[in-house]
């Protein structure tokens, strides 16, 4: 078998130097260049003018400025300019927005009612929109509504913090009412029979209503 095998690799060696040898050296190739004479027109024919077709434009004498350069995208110049307008629209928005939120809460205030309790005051409102939102800000707080009258501007509302936040027999029932006083609409609280509160309770409720109102 290693007979065999030495037999192949010398078989293998005598094929690459006989391709070897028969390779044209490059000796050979440079005996057998040729000098070629240069192109020459033809008598009666008329070579065209290489020159008229690639014209160098001719330098200006006076260079201008050509303006400010950027680095930027094509195109994203518009879309920086509309970006800057949304957010000028945005903050202007905003400055709206606060600026209403301001004018509200300066519009809802705490007041000393004739018959000695406190109440709420919405100055401008007439009782429809003060009832709503009224009715929006008990939404978002911790009481129930149990019953409610837009016609009467009245809401029976829950005090669930009495009974351990849980609706019982014994939970208290509240009677808020909203009523137009001028140009400018009341919040009175009092029980389910129209009866004054206890102050802190009148407070704690009417606090809590003040806050979602502002």
């Amino acid at each position: 078998m290693l007979r065999q095998l030495k037999v192949l690799i010398s078989l293998v060696l005598c094929v690459l130097l006989a391709a070897c040898s028969s390779a044209p050296s490059n000796r050979n190739v440079a005996k057998q260049a040729e000098t070629i004479p240069p192109i020459v027109v033809p008598h009666g024919a008329h070579a065209p003018k290489l020159h008229a077709y690639f014209k160098v434009p001719a330098v200006p004498s006076k260079i201008t400025h050509a303006g400010t350069v950027t680095l930027l995208p094509p195109g994203s110049q518009r879309w920086y300019k509309r970006s800057k307008s949304t957010i000028s629209k945005t903050k202007h928005q905003q400055s709206k927005r606060s600026h209403v939120k301001q004018q509200t809460q300066k519009k809802i205030s705490w007041a000393r009612l004739p018959n000695g309790t406190s109440g709420l005051i919405i100055a401008q409102s007439k009782r429809g929109q003060a009832w709503t939102r009224v009715g929006r800000a008990l939404h978002q707080s911790s009481y129930q509504i149990l019953d409610q009258d837009s016609g009467m501007g009245t809401y029976y509302i829950l005090d669930t913090k009495k009974t351990g936040n849980k609706v019982t027999d014994k939970t208290p029932i509240y009677h808020l009412l909203v009523k137009q006083v001028g140009d400018h609409s009341e919040v009175l609280l009092t029980n389910q029979h129209n009866k004054p509160l206890d102050s802190k309770v009148t407070h704690r409720v009417l606090a809590t209503l003040l806050k979602q109102l502002s």
